[in-house]
């Protein structure tokens, strides 16, 4: 090592290592945390393992069947999509819906989702079995 490059690491070390050594430095790094009350309900029972609840997805399924059997549906319509509209019928219905706003619902998915004509009666009658199929899982 040369002579020059020797001095100038320890006029460095010498000069302003001396501003991050001490208590001061490390005092951002290792500060002690404290959870506030609001936090308690975390923890390992409560968010370390999510529940599988295969009662729900068949639920989503068998309403996704009777959207599909009832109505008239473009040849587009992927499972998924019916999936989708069945999971957001089903968590509305939990949420104690009325037949009425199921009724709304499919009308808008039949008549300006899929660009389809609307038998009132086909709708009155698949929200009704929507609604007892829900209704008789327990969720």
């Amino acid at each position: 090592m040369s002579a020059g490059l020797a001095q100038s690491l320890q006029f460095l070390g010498e000069h302003f290592t001396p501003l991050f050594r001490g208590r001061g430095y490390l005092h951002g790094m290792n500060m002690h945390v404290s959870l506030d009350k609001g936090g308690a309900e975390f923890g390992p029972g409560k968010w370390g393992k999510r529940r599988f609840k295969p009662r729900c997805d068949i639920l989503n399924e068998v309403v996704a069947g009777l959207i599909w059997i009832q109505l008239d549906l473009p040849e587009n319509v992927s499972r998924s999509e019916l999936e989708t509209v069945a999971h957001r019928l089903v968590q509305r219905i939990i949420a104690n819906a009325s037949v009425r706003a199921v009724e709304d619902e499919l009308t808008f998915l039949q008549r300006d989702q899929f660009c389809r004509s609307v038998k009132p009666e086909v709708i009155r009658e698949l929200a009704r079995r929507i609604m007892s199929a829900v209704k008789g899982f327990p969720v």
